[in-house]
């Protein structure tokens, strides 16, 4: 597993600066393209009636989902892949940028360090790995054994993380919140 691991170290760096690029122009744009955070608010805005087990349970499904998307897709010229790290950090971005006007960078730190420590590396692992798929797709390599090391390390390594990630951010985060406020 470890052999793997470091077999990702460039398409991890790269879903990294991709990841990064797109936060930090989601929140330079942030003003700009406040726009979408309504949008986001009605796609996500019914989960605050879930009681904290179902909220944890849909955060850990949607994230594993995705990641999983992520990793699947990554055959088709790691389009995916890339979409995936891009929109995470576009997202991020934007949030942060709504979250720092109006309660401050301690704030939205405290919102998302606990959990994103732990989250932000797991999905863009995810990524790395479509990445990776798709790269030896393009190579014309065979991709069932990457595939089948790529399933097998996330099902292993990545699923538990995302399972570790929303528990925090579900259970933890709210009260480092109130600490913060």
């Amino acid at each position: 597993m470890n052999n793997y691991l470091s077999s990702l170290r460039w398409p991890f760096i790269l879903s990294l600066s991709l990841f990064l690029a797109l936060a930090f122009a989601g929140y330079y744009l942030g003003g700009t393209l406040s726009s979408i955070l309504p949008e986001l608010e009605k796609i996500y805005g019914g989960l605050k009636g879930l009681n904290p087990v179902e909220l944890a349970i849909f955060i850990f499904a949607n994230n594993s989902w995705k990641s999983l998307l992520a990793i699947l897709l990554g055959p088709f010229l790691a389009i995916f892949p890339v979409l995936f790290a891009t929109s995470n950090g576009l997202v991020l971005g934007l949030v942060g940028f709504s979250v720092v006007e109006s309660r401050g960078l301690t704030f939205f730190l405290a919102g998302i360090l606990p959990h994103g420590i732990i989250e932000i590396p797991a999905v863009l692992l995810s990524s790395a790995i479509g990445i990776r798929i798709g790269h030896e797709t393009i190579r014309g390599k065979g991709i069932r054994e990457e595939l089948g090391m790529g399933l097998k390390f996330f099902a292993f390594r990545i699923v538990p993380l995302l399972l570790l990630s929303a528990m925090v951010e579900v259970f933890l985060t709210p009260l480092i919140l109130n600490l913060a406020k």
